[in-house]
């Protein structure tokens, strides 16, 4: 997590810093997929809410996706928490296992593949978590 304070609190461009000890969580690229876990989804950035913990709006190759993330309070992790109307196909989450403790609340983790796949009806909410091993 980062610590924007410096940036906020006067005209933008201040320093921001780092909060807690850096790690990978998984993926260098866009990791949500729909119906296709090769295939690079068109995705539209669809505004944010800053209420509580803050949320992401987007769309995934037309499905409207909530996400949200959180830290492990009880040391290094991340989860990710998402809302997703409609889907029409299985969900992909592209992880990249190496180092990586992976559980999720929908679909299955597969490690040898990289991913974690929801099926379509598991899809309307569910969390992902990730922490160093």
């Amino acid at each position: 997590f980062i610590n924007v304070g410096r940036d906020r609190r006067s005209r933008g461009g201040g320093p921001c810093s780092i909060l807690g000890q850096k790690f990978n969580v998984g993926s260098s690229e866009f990791p949500l997929r729909v119906g296709n876990a090769l295939r690079v989804p068109v995705v539209r950035f669809c505004g944010y809410s800053r209420l509580g913990n803050p949320e992401f709006n987007y769309e995934v190759d037309g499905v409207k996706v909530t996400q949200t993330a959180t830290g492990n309070p009880n040391g290094q992790g991340l989860t990710y928490g998402f809302k997703v109307r409609d889907a029409p196909d299985d969900l992909y989450f592209l992880i990249k296992p190496k180092g990586l403790r992976v559980s999720t609340t929908a679909g299955k983790w597969k490690s040898d593949k990289g991913l974690v796949q929801i099926p379509a009806n598991e899809a309307n909410e569910f969390f992902i978590s990730v922490e160093p091993i």
